[in-house]
């Protein structure tokens, strides 16, 4: 069976400009050949979990956000009942 070479293309040190990966082509896809690394299904496999990963990760961020900004609205009404109906007390705690 005849060597192919595969199609993905690698940065080497030093270059500025891409070349052609030296692995030998394992798979066929699109009348090109890739080994492992470049395979386009297994590098779009990668993509999409990374992409889940990080919306999971951006997902919980803006509920944690949600969560601080609530309490902290809540924080302010009771401050602001504090300081209409028991002036005195607020007093104290702003001097502390």
């Amino acid at each position: 069976m005849d060597k192919h070479r595969c199609s993905g293309l690698v940065y080497r040190a030093g270059s500025f400009s891409p070349g052609k990966c030296m692995k030998e082509g394992k798979r066929e896809y699109k009348d090109h050949w890739w080994c492992g690394i470049h395979y386009p299904p297994s590098i779009e496999e990668k993509r999409k979990k990374r992409s889940e990963k990080w919306e999971a990760e951006w997902e919980q961020e803006a509920k944690n956000r949600k969560a601080a900004k609530r309490e902290q609205a809540l924080k302010d009404k009771a401050l602001q009942w504090m300081r209409t109906y028991h002036a005195g007390m607020v007093r104290e705690w702003e001097e502390l």
